[in-house]
């Protein structure tokens, strides 16, 4: 799940301006199976913590994907969920 929109929505309430507030909520994925010794299990969780950032990224619009900007993975998140990044942009827009 993604929410973007919150972070203004206190000063847009000051300013008179009804604030709007996107939650896009993508299919669910895991369970994951961590296996092996405490390196290999490390390195499983890392990646399944890209994997998490790299899926909530794909929920946001393109200048909201931080750490994951970039990622070619997105595309194939975004695919997956049923969602385009110009349905995730006419969302931002929107906002504006």
């Amino acid at each position: 799940m993604a929410i973007y929109g919150a972070e203004t929505a206190w000063s847009d309430l000051f300013r008179g301006v009804r604030p709007r507030v996107n939650i896009n909520i993508g299919k669910p994925f895991g369970p994951f199976e961590i296996k092996g010794n405490r390196e290999k299990k490390s390195n499983q969780i890392t990646q399944i913590g890209e994997e998490l950032i790299c899926r909530i990224g794909a929920l946001l619009p393109d200048e909201r994907h931080g750490v994951c900007a970039g990622d070619k993975r997105i595309s194939e998140f975004r695919k997956i969920n049923g969602l385009s990044p110009k349905q995730i942009g006419l969302k931002q827009e929107r906002i504006k």
